[in-house]
């Protein structure tokens, strides 16, 4: 969801991982300064 260009859908795919960010963060940081195709994305992290 957080790739889809509506930012509504982008803004619901990243409260999603809210629910489960404490179990999933090292994970999610790794993830996150791996990505080289989506600027905005990245700038979440």
């Amino acid at each position: 969801m957080m790739r889809r260009h509506d930012p509504q859908t982008g803004e619901d795919g990243f409260q999603l991982l809210l629910t489960e960010v404490t179990d999933h963060v090292g994970e999610l940081i790794a993830e996150f300064e791996r990505e080289t195709e989506d600027y905005g994305l990245r700038c979440w992290s």
